[in-house]
C-alpha cells in the first residue's frame, strides 16, 4: 500500500515535466493527496521547505503489553531504560 501512495505522489510530482528546482518546488506545493495511510502534502515544517510530517509514536513493550511512551500527550505509559527481558515491573 505504501507503495502506491509512493507512485501517487510521484505522479503529482511529475507534473514539474523536468528537473527545473523552481517547477519541482511548486509540484510540491501543489501536492494534496488522501491516501490509506493519511493526507500527503509538502508544506513548511519545522522551519523545512516541502516536508510532509507524519505523527510518529514510539512503543515499548512493557509486561507484555504494548505501551506508548512518546510523545507525552500521547503517552500511556513512562518510558523504561534498559528494559531486561526478564523485567517484570
Amino acid at each position: 500500500m505504501q507503495d502506491y501512495d509512493a507512485v501517487m505522489t510521484l505522479a503529482a510530482i511529475m507534473r514539474a515535466k523536468g528537473p527545473d528546482r523552481e517547477a519541482i518546488r511548486k509540484a510540491l506545493r501543489e501536492v494534496k493527496l488522501m491516501t490509506a495511510f493519511g493526507p500527503v502534502s509538502f508544506d513548511a515544517a519545522g522551519g523545512f521547505q516541502n516536508q510532509n510530517p507524519a505523527p510518529s509514536l514510539v512503543i515499548q513493550v512493557q509486561k507484555g503489553k504494548f505501551a506508548v511512551v512518546w510523545p507525552k500527550e500521547s503517552a500511556s505509559a513512562t518510558p523504561r531504560y534498559p528494559t531486561p527481558p526478564w523485567d517484570k515491573r
